[in-house]
């Protein structure tokens, strides 16, 4: 069932892994847990944790980290972020005396963009697909949204595998679907209350959750402001959905990424003006 892939972990915790894992790293979601989709890592150390074989999500949440990427050094602090495409040798590292701490998303790519990407060379895989955002700043969609829901990446940046919001809930988001798509939440600051079919958490900083795709969710602040990044990516590929439907099943319509942002803003009740910019944001 759905439901049973619900998930809390506490802060400083990690989910089962078939290795040791080094000092002060947590794996918050490996690849069983979100179908194949991505790996998020929380890390605290002085040298990064290097992958050229996945697109790399790295967010800082304290400390400086230096990105050496094609040739250049670029310096990260509290609240920037940066992809790192896959097939590109990067490095990261501390800065400074302290130790960084940060959250690492991996996600695989397809085979096919592989192989296309090879036969285009390099700079069309590494380079031209490397972004650096300073706090605050987000992704450049079709239309804008509110500074509440601040893309950091798109579904156009891996493949429509997943998408990433930096978000506040400042108030109630009464209880709802995703059809096709899990949500994945870590909250950054302030208290998240999380209501899962009949139950009520609480998660705090440094606590992930996750919420299944086609079981009841609402979500609210539990006092003040909740601050959190949001992981939205689909379960079964549409090949399995057709294979179900051949064979008698009713077939899910795909729920787009940009689809359910504009439903988080819909039920935080937010103006018309601002729900039609979200409809374009990937």
């Amino acid at each position: 069932m759905s439901e049973d892939r619900f998930i809390l972990l506490d802060a400083g915790t990690s989910r089962p892994t078939p290795v040791s894992l080094p000092p002060g790293t947590t794996v918050k979601a490996g690849v069983d847990d979100t179908e194949g989709r991505f790996t998020l890592v929380e890390y605290r150390g002085h040298d990064g944790l290097p992958d050229d074989t996945s697109d790399t999500f790295v967010y800082v949440l304290d400390g400086e980290l230096g990105v050496d990427f094609d040739g250049e050094t670029h310096r990260l602090t509290e609240g920037m972020c940066a992809f790192l495409p896959s097939g590109v040798t990067h490095t990261m590292r501390s800065l400074s005396d302290t130790p960084v701490h940060a959250l690492h998303l991996s996600s695989p790519g397809s085979r096919e963009r592989h192989v296309e990407d090879a036969e285009a060379g390099p700079t069309e895989d590494g380079e031209s697909r490397f972004y650096l955002l300073g706090k605050g700043d987000v992704r450049p969609g079709r239309l804008r949204v509110p500074p509440a829901f601040a893309s950091k990446v798109r579904s156009t940046d891996t493949d429509d595998r997943l998408s990433l919001l930096e978000m506040v809930v400042a108030q109630q988001i009464p209880r709802h679907v995703h059809h096709r798509a899990d949500e994945s939440i870590y909250v950054l600051d302030g208290e998240l209350v999380v209501e899962f079919v009949d139950r009520t958490y609480r998660a705090t900083p440094g606590q992930f959750v996750l919420l299944p795709h086609g079981v009841p969710h609402a979500l609210r602040p539990g006092s003040g402001r909740a601050r959190r990044l949001g992981v939205f990516h689909r379960g079964p590929d549409r090949g399995q959905a057709a294979h179900h439907h051949r064979r008698g099943a009713r077939r899910a319509q795909p729920e787009p990424h940009r689809r359910q942002v504009r439903h988080h803003v819909r039920r935080a009740a937010l103006t018309p003006s601002t729900v039609a910019g979200a409809e374009d944001q990937p």
